[in-house]
């Protein structure tokens, strides 16, 4: 009589469904919080620019500018997340989270751009010998969008940390620099009007002093999504909670090698592990399938683990775990 595998039980598979649909509402939260910075950004920058033309303000339209940078990188990390949630394929075994460091990657190189920009046009027209002192009502506006801006930040930061996402914690550093340079232009702008006319050149300081923010948050966000997309490892904190989960897993003697990599919005781990030398290969295979389960039960960021036996010797082997 023919013996056939068994059969993937019911709870194996409920599991594997829910880690799906965890996945699933993660991208849809980040893809949430990427529309609403988009409808946002595009009232606000809307709205700079036009009392900025209006208010001849300098500062404000330049950050009416900085503000619709952001409904390009809110849009780039939309995109990625979509492009991201895609589940693996026959060309993308891994899957396509990768999607989502590119976009990171794709705010950070526009924040540059525009930052340079920033600096260099203002510099420009700082010995403007025709400048207009702003209007009241650029006031006003900066004020709205120190509010606004900040309570992006707050949102998306919060959303990002909790689905681990590179490219919308990047957008709302983005909208955090928006925020205060909204607040360096309302110095500006007030600096300006209290000062009269000798003073007017404090709009476009204030404006430069915005694009060099922008710059240093850009330069600091494009090294950091380098770093993910070369496979850089999580921070040890991460990698001391998975040895130590390994090691709490029942017939685990000890870890040898410990590596993981961030792919989107997940975690892959390669982990290897040492057994008794005597147990049977199933029990080896028992003990490594249940460090898998218990690592992604336990830290929901890891999306699959790789587990490799090893004999156990004590004093007889090399660690290189972090």
């Amino acid at each position: 009589m023919i013996r056939r595998p068994p059969r993937s039980t019911p709870s194996n598979s409920s599991a594997a469904s829910d880690v799906y649909k965890r996945q699933m509402e993660k991208y849809r939260e980040g893809q949430r919080a990427a529309t609403i910075g988009i409808i946002l950004n595009f009232i606000l920058a809307s709205g700079k620019i036009f009392f900025g033309i209006i208010g001849k303000s300098s500062a404000l339209i330049t950050d009416g500018i900085h503000s619709a940078s952001d409904i390009i990188t809110s849009f780039a990390v939309f995109l990625g997340m979509k492009i991201a949630k895609k589940p693996p394929d026959k060309e993308h075994p891994y899957g396509h989270g990768k999607a989502e460091n590119i976009a990171a990657k794709t705010v950070a190189i526009i924040l540059i751009f525009v930052s340079l920009e920033i600096v260099y046009l203002n510099i420009s027209h700082i010995t403007d010998k025709h400048i207009h002192l702003p209007a009241s009502i650029t006031v006003w506006v900066a004020i709205a969008s120190i509010v606004l801006k900040e309570g992006l930040f707050q949102y998306k930061i919060s959303i990002g940390r909790k689905i681990n996402s590179s490219s919308l914690i990047s957008d709302a550093w983005h909208h955090r620099s928006d925020a205060f340079s909204s607040l360096i232009v309302l110095v500006g702008i007030t600096g300006a009007k209290v000062g009269g006319t000798r003073f007017a050149f404090l709009d476009n300081v204030a404006a430069i002093i915005v694009g060099v923010i922008i710059l240093v948050i850009g330069i600091k966000l494009f090294i950091k999504t380098s770093a993910e997309l070369m496979d850089k490892m999580p921070e040890n904190k991460i990698l001391k909670q998975i040895n130590t989960i390994a090691l709490s897993v029942e017939g685990v003697k000890d870890t040898e090698t410990l590596k993981a990599r961030k792919i989107g919005l997940d975690i892959f781990v390669d982990i290897h592990i040492e057994v008794d030398k005597d147990i049977t290969v199933k029990e080896g295979h028992n003990i490594a399938r249940n460090v898998k389960n218990v690592l992604k039960e336990r830290i929901p960021l890891i999306k699959d683990v790789l587990v490799h036996i090893e004999p156990f010797y004590p004093d007889d082997h090399i660690k290189n775990l972090y």
